[in-house]
């Protein structure tokens, strides 16, 4: 028996499971009939009169956020390292609103036939407050849950933790290939998360993949919105690593 195999063992029975369990039968089943779309007939029904109406999934961010305040409940000793505003909250709070910012002035072309920079607006600040109740529980408490075990097998078990949540079994896309984008995106918002402390900041970024596949073909213009943020993401961290630069030392 190797000694990297004795190791792995040992990370593992560090990681309190059942706590892990309980969080993701919770997420799981509270999602579920939203995710595979059982309830989302009479959730549309429910919001009729409403531009949510459309947006089916919005329900399934509930089950992440409950499973998550139900399980920091039940484990007071839980370590977290992981916060809403994380290390740098200015910082944070202003790369997470971005995409919010630039599509809103881009606009979303709609079926509504609404305005398309206040169906944006709107769209990005439903999005990005489901995507923060997401990452709460994503990147939030299961990356600290997880964090005896090494990065990237931390990364591989929420990516498929993720696809299995998401509850989509019916094409071999959704067999085949949806799970390598769970777990290629479990890697980038686990690696950006661990930058920032933040699971506002991820939400932002998530916020962004929302708009880029849920909101029907891939236009010119969103692929154009994606290119700003992503740029003015950049600058931002530029500018402010150029800043704690000039600082003097103490």
């Amino acid at each position: 028996m190797s000694v990297r195999f004795l190791y792995i063992k040992a990370e593992i029975k560090k990681v309190k499971w059942l706590n892990i369990f309980i969080f993701y039968l919770l997420a799981f089943l509270i999602a579920a009939p939203f995710n595979s779309g059982f309830l989302v007939e009479a959730y549309r029904n429910i919001t009729k009169n409403y531009l949510i109406s459309s947006w089916g999934y919005l329900p399934a961010g509930f089950g992440t956020l409950v499973g998550t305040l139900i399980v920091l409940w039940l484990d007071k000793k839980h370590e977290k390292t992981i916060t809403l505003l994380g290390n740098a909250p200015f910082k944070n709070i202003t790369i997470a609103i971005i995409p919010l910012i630039v599509f809103t002035i881009i606009g979303l072309k709609n079926e509504l036939l609404k305005n398309e920079h206040y169906y944006a607006f709107i769209f990005m600040v439903i999005n990005l407050a489901y995507a923060l109740a997401e990452e709460i529980g994503w990147r939030g408490y299961l990356q600290d849950a997880l964090r005896p075990i090494s990065s990237n097998f931390r990364y591989i078990f929420i990516g498929i933790f993720w696809w299995v949540w998401h509850f989509r079994f019916c094409s071999t896309f959704e067999i085949t290939l949806f799970p390598v984008i769970c777990i290629t995106s479990a890697f980038i918002l686990g690696k950006f998360v661990e930058q920032t402390k933040s699971s506002f900041t991820v939400a932002g970024l998530h916020s962004l993949i929302i708009i880029l596949t849920n909101t029907g073909k891939l236009s010119i213009s969103k692929i154009t919105g994606a290119f700003i943020t992503i740029l003015i993401w950049f600058a931002i961290g530029y500018f402010f690593k150029l800043n704690e630069n000039k600082k003097p030392a103490k």
